[in-house]
């Protein structure tokens, strides 16, 4: 009798193992990345120091205009939110810059994103991780989906004394949402 009650209770703690197991390894959706082109690396970098390194070796000249880095970064907030970042570096402090146009469009040329009232953004000496919020929009099934291409625009002003230079800069960005097991995401 106690011999068929322990492969009972065996049976039943296999059965409760085994439904616990395939129900955390069923996959959910987990985060969404926005690579944008010429970026990934950058952002992968650990620390501020190697940061600036990377900077400074001449691999993101392409977001470079009169010594001023327009470095962006897009990221899903909280709920049905996403957010436009942007990081102004420049080891000349006397730059100020400002934010004219801000827009997000997707492959269709729909825009989900526009901003036309921002002004005067902060120019960092320094790298640091932090950075200035240039937009919020909403997620829609009509675009936030795994695949798609985007396009953020950015027209500026920079001013350094007298002298004052349009900059203008479109960047390539994809969605990317990441799925996985329960436990893992």
């Amino acid at each position: 009798m106690y011999r068929k009650f322990i492969k009972i209770l065996i049976f039943f703690i296999t059965i409760v193992f085994a439904v616990w197991f395939f129900k955390s390894c069923m996959l959910v959706d987990g985060y969404t990345k926005f690579p944008i082109e010429g970026f990934e690396k950058f952002y992968d970098l650990e620390s501020p120091e190697v940061r600036e390194k990377y900077i400074n070796s001449g691999k993101l000249d392409f977001s470079k205009k009169e010594d001023v880095y327009f470095l962006p970064f897009i990221k899903e907030g909280i709920e049905e939110e996403c957010i436009i970042l942007l990081n102004l570096y420049s080891e000349d402090t006397d730059n100020k810059v400002t934010l004219e146009k801000i827009s997000l469009v997707d492959s269709n040329g729909d825009v989900i994103a526009l901003n036309e009232e921002y002004g005067e953004a902060e120019v960092l000496s320094e790298w640091s991780s932090s950075m200035s919020v240039v937009d919020t929009f909403q997620k829609s099934e009509d675009w936030f989906y795994s695949g798609n291409n985007l396009t953020l625009h950015i027209e500026a002003t920079i001013t350094n004394g007298n002298k004052s230079t349009k900059a203008e800069f479109s960047y390539n960005a994809s969605i990317v949402k990441y799925r996985g097991p329960a436990w893992q995401v």
